[in-house]
């Protein structure tokens, strides 16, 4: 790449905002006391994980349009946003949700312990927050619904399943369990033509090569 318009041009605008966003995002929080529990470094791995996952899920899913494609990695790399803004606005409360021992993948828990210690879960800060940042519609409507897509709006549902699915996969090559079809909603993934399949293919990937998680 030789120049910022050839930059542009292989990685498309669209994920070049993303990246611009969440590196900003990233200089503007402070460390907090939580640092020793809440890892900013995997936090960060993990968004962009999602995020380079919910692109390629996209690619080979013929009901992606090309625009559709061009806004899934501004709007994953960003779907778990509210995590930051509760460990660093309420970080008292939030070290409780972080020293319970919840899986990686059980997201009903994570979000019962969010609400029973910080009053609001990280979906509902997320969306509060991008919201009032002004940003496009459809990146506070993925924090709102990446844990249940099937309950937004009809125009984000598509959206918010690919990085449903991108979210999950992610934190499991990470925390190296392999994917079983279970862990998924059967509903979306026949609703968006979703193959397991490929889902386990992608895992397979990162697993032979930890090389793509940088």
């Amino acid at each position: 790449i030789s120049s910022i318009q050839h930059g542009i041009a292989i990685l498309g605008y669209n994920t070049i905002k993303g990246l611009i966003l969440s590196s900003g995002i990233s200089a503007t929080f402070k460390r907090t006391s939580n640092e020793g529990l809440f890892d900013y470094t995997n936090f960060w791995l993990q968004t962009t994980l999602c995020a380079t996952l919910a692109t390629d899920f996209a690619k080979i899913n013929v009901m992606y349009s090309n625009e559709d494609k061009e806004e899934v990695f501004s709007a994953a790399i960003l779907h778990d946003i509210g995590k930051l803004i509760l460990n660093q606005y309420d970080s008292k409360n939030y070290k409780k949700v972080l020293v319970s021992e919840i899986s990686p993948i059980d997201y009903s828990n994570l979000l019962l312990a969010e609400e029973k210690y910080c009053i609001i879960n990280h979906t509902q800060a997320g969306q509060v927050v991008t919201d009032a940042w002004n940003l496009p519609e459809l990146i506070p409507l993925s924090a709102q619904y990446h844990h249940m897509p099937l309950s937004a709006p009809e125009k984000i549902q598509k959206l918010t399943s690919v990085i449903y699915i991108a979210d999950i996969l992610s934190n499991l090559i990470l925390n190296k369990i392999e994917p079983q079809e279970d862990m998924f909603d059967r509903n979306i993934l026949e609703k968006y033509n979703f193959k397991f399949s490929d889902i386990i293919q992608k895992y397979k990937d990162f697993e032979e090569n930890p090389a793509k998680l940088l």
